[in-house]
């Protein structure tokens, strides 16, 4: 690990030792600012959608380091890294930077593919012109490439701080875990009339579940806690609840959604369900040994292939978690860590001086092997097929 950040780091005295150059281009930020202002757009004076306009902020990036630099053109920028973590991930990158290593939280992998999103400023398949690229931008981007490549590519964890999962067990819950709901799922639908009227949105999966858990009583019939704010108690806490539950429902959103962080951080199995969609570190850990998978054809059978799941393949699946849940966590962070430290002697303070007694605990105030470490450690096996001349 520490070979990759010394390489990175030597970008300013020798780069020609580096691995990996990281591009610090934040098209997250142009993200957040696009549909709420007029400016800044890039390009200037074009209302394109905030997709191109990233798209265009990066190949500007990549056209700069090509002109300034020799390290670009060396390996063909397979050797660059590119932060995309927005809904839709690297689906709409320029075709000449789609070489490099795409760090997202979307791992989609279907191809030719188009967007899914029912937010327009997202939508990447809309044609546009523009005299800064010749023809019609997606014939440069989405429809010469997936979106993620599981071969060159990393599905990244969203940042999630300790507040956030503050009632996990991993984090010092009292006594022993009680996982009373057997399922469980809350966010947003779209349900309202006239909101989503294509049903886009999810895929149409988290409405299309929303209705099977109405008309098949899921709730009262088998304890599955499913539906929006107004669909849970009038104390509804969120992080306990997952750690309440068997089992979370990992579904998509405009694109990506951190339900399976919210899911392995608590403790609770993910059940994923979005085809062709490979979700954080899928292409580098055993997700079978503590997810289970659904088909988005297979909805009207959930109850069933959750319940034919046994109870000891449902405690191998958590003893799976509690030894790989701090990776789904970013820990570096000054504070992040603060806050765990200061739960943690909160923890003692109230119990004698114990530190947490349940399994997986262990992990709480450890930087060791947390989601920052893993993405090093992914990068260093990756070095030898990005320094080959051909793809792996």
């Amino acid at each position: 690990m520490r070979n990759i950040a010394t390489s990175v780091a030597a970008l300013h005295r020798s780069p020609e030792e580096a691995d990996y150059f990281y591009v610090p281009v934040s098209v997250g930020c142009l993200f957040d600012v696009y549909g709420w202002n007029e400016i800044p757009r890039w390009p200037r004076n074009i209302l394109g959608t905030r997709s191109h306009g990233a798209a265009m902020l990066q190949r500007e990036a990549m056209r700069w380091l090509n002109a300034t630099f020799p390290w670009f053109a060396r390996r063909g920028g397979r050797d660059h890294i590119w932060l995309n973590p927005h809904d839709e991930g690297a689906c709409y990158v320029w075709k000449d930077i789609w070489p490099g290593v795409m760090l997202s939280h979307w791992g989609r992998t279907d191809f030719p593919h188009a967007s899914n999103t029912a937010y327009s400023q997202d939508n990447y398949s809309l044609p546009l012109h523009h005299p800064l690229h010749p023809g019609d931008w997606l014939e440069h981007t989405s429809k010469a490439h997936p979106c993620f490549d599981p071969e060159k590519d990393l599905v990244i964890p969203a940042f999630k701080q300790p507040s956030h999962y503050r009632k996990s067990p991993y984090m010092g819950m009292v006594g022993p875990v009680t996982r009373t709901i057997f399922a469980f799922f809350q966010g947003d639908l779209r349900m309202e009339p006239g909101r989503d009227p294509a049903c886009r949105y999810s895929r149409c999966i988290r409405q299309r579940m929303y209705n099977l858990s109405k008309d098949q009583l899921w709730k009262e019939k088998y304890d599955i806690w499913y539906g929006d704010r107004k669909d849970m108690d009038s104390n509804f806490d969120y992080s306990e609840m997952l750690s309440r539950s068997t089992f979370c429902f990992v579904l998509p959103g405009d694109g990506w959604s951190p339900r399976l962080e919210d899911s392995v951080l608590h403790g609770c199995i993910p059940v994923i369900i979005m085809d062709q969609v490979q979700v954080a570190f899928e292409n580098i850990m055993d997700m079978d040994q503590f997810s289970v998978r659904i088909g988005e054809g297979e909805l009207d059978r959930i109850v069933e292939i959750l319940q034919a799941i046994s109870p000891e393949q449902i405690q191998t699946m958590q003893d799976n978690i509690n030894k790989v849940w701090h990776r789904f966590r970013y820990l570096g962070i000054r504070m992040a860590t603060l806050e765990v430290r200061q739960r943690l002697q909160q923890y003692r303070e109230n119990h004698d001086e114990d530190a947490p007694k349940n399994p997986g605990s262990e992990h709480m105030v450890s930087r060791q092997d947390d989601a920052f470490d893993t993405i090093i450690q992914w990068l260093h096996y990756r070095m030898p097929f990005v320094h080959k001349a051909t793809k792996q």
